[in-house]
């Protein structure tokens, strides 16, 4: 992987790192999850919409038990009633943290730590 992360690692961030390059998206991602936040582009915050939510976007997901973020993925669609539809690395169907593959999931905004913009705005 791009990161150098070795096998049987969490990867939901290596993803979201890999995507991103791939798109020719500049980013600090590593395989560690909080990377995946960047505090320079805000859209979501604890609560607080700060912009409108884009395809591409990406969301982490705090956990209580870790104390920081442990997960992250790509916003594929707002729905506007509080509700994405997200693509996720490192889930399943059954909506793991750690999982086997890569999936589509209904998030809720209540249950999102942050939205954060990797992709330049025009």
């Amino acid at each position: 992987m791009t990161v150098g992360l070795g096998k049987g690692y969490a990867w939901c961030a290596a993803f979201v790192h890999w995507a991103l390059s791939a798109c020719g998206v500049p980013n600090n991602i590593t395989a560690w999850s909080p990377t995946a936040h960047n505090a320079k582009n805000v859209v979501y915050h604890r609560g607080m919409l700060h912009k409108d939510i884009k395809a591409a976007d990406v969301f982490t997901i705090y956990s209580n038990g870790k104390k920081r973020i442990s997960h992250t993925g790509f916003v594929h669609k707002y729905t506007g009633n509080g509700y994405y539809v997200s693509v996720e690395g490192n889930t399943n169907s059954g909506g793991s943290h750690d999982g086997d593959g890569v999936y589509r999931r209904i998030r809720s905004l209540s249950n999102t730590y942050s939205i954060t913009r990797w992709i330049k705005e025009n």
